[in-house]
């Protein structure tokens, strides 16, 4: 009877030892769920809060750019024109401002003007044709003068104008025809105004009709003038 007593009793404690083990493997299950679950709210809520956070953009710095000042346009003024010179104006009219003087080359009459316009009767041909320079009257052997300082271009003969000199004065050329010598002057000689270069004479066959005469004329850039407005007595 004691015996079975104390089977009775092992057994129920028995039954409460292993019913406190159950108990205390539920609480510590129970805890550590709750403990896993309290950290995994933290947790997300940590995560949330992250990703809720508003987040300041990271813009890129820009390099900055030299921004160009703009300048005040200057105001442009058209190119003027140079003046016209007195050879583009009226290259067949110089002026009688001439920086050279100009001096007769003979004493005399012009007899035959310049004319390069009317036409003017030739004695010789006997027909009417126009005259490029002038005819100065005068005894043969007169002393023919360079009207300018200048450097002698030229001494030949011509089948027409007989023995001519040309003397170069920079922009003017002056020619003496109807020559009696070339033996005075020879190309590259420098001369001045005044200087003898030859004489009168009667070599020149387009004008043999005539009373004995310097045939003289005078260019400017190359075009033919008239010798009386720019020859001083």
């Amino acid at each position: 009877m004691k015996n079975n007593n104390n089977s009775r009793h092992g057994q129920k404690g028995f039954y409460i030892a292993l019913s406190l083990c159950v108990v205390a493997v539920f609480l510590t299950a129970y805890f550590v769920t709750t403990k896993n679950s309290t950290n995994q709210n933290d947790s997300g809520q940590m995560t949330q809060s992250v990703v809720n956070e508003p987040q300041t953009p990271v813009l890129p710095e820009e390099t900055a750019k030299s921004v160009p000042t703009p300048t005040a346009k200057a105001t442009e003024k058209p190119a003027e024109k140079p003046a016209k010179t007195q050879t583009e104006t009226d290259a067949t009219k110089p002026s009688n401002s001439q920086s050279t003087v100009f001096s007769m080359p003979v004493e005399g009459e012009i007899v035959v003007a310049h004319s390069q316009d009317t036409l003017i009767y030739s004695k010789t041909y006997e027909d009417w044709r126009t005259h490029t320079g002038i005819d100065i009257n005068c005894e043969k052997g007169t002393p023919v003068k360079a009207v300018a300082d200048g450097t002698v271009e030229k001494v030949y003969t011509d089948p027409l104008k007989g023995i001519v000199i040309e003397i170069s004065h920079g922009s003017m050329r002056s020619i003496y025809s109807n020559l009696s010598t070339d033996n005075m002057v020879q190309v590259g000689s420098e001369v001045k105004a005044g200087d003898v270069i030859s004489g009168v004479g009667d070599s020149g066959a387009f004008e043999s009709k005539q009373q004995p005469h310097l045939h003289f004329e005078l260019y400017q850039d190359e075009k033919p003038v008239d010798p009386s407005e720019i020859l001083q007595a």
